[in-house]
């Protein structure tokens, strides 16, 4: 990833999908970008060890996708999340990677 802030949208999901088969997680929120997109899913029920990893960011461009690696720290809020890779500020239904 660059070292330039990713700002997006975030997208509604229309739940629709074209496969038999169902996903082995729910897409809780998809912001887009013209850089990529940033995901947040969640793994079905007994898809997941445990709790903690139940919930996972994703940032996919057309030639990659890298999951993000959370680090808890107590400046975390709603609407600021701390990765390895990234700092995530949310705000309503925007976001921006820094």
């Amino acid at each position: 990833m660059n070292k330039q802030p990713i700002s997006g949208r975030i997208g509604y999901f229309s739940g629709t999908r074209p496969l038999d088969m169902p996903l082995p997680y729910d897409i809780l929120r998809l912001f887009t970008s013209p850089q990529g997109y940033l995901v947040e899913i969640q793994h079905r029920a007994g898809q997941a060890v445990a709790a903690q990893a139940a919930r996972e960011w994703l940032w996919v461009t057309d030639r990659s996708v890298t999951s993000l690696r959370v680090l808890n720290t107590e400046s975390d809020t709603p609407q600021v999340r701390h990765f390895r890779e990234v700092l995530l500020q949310l705000d309503g239904m925007c976001a921006q990677l820094v």
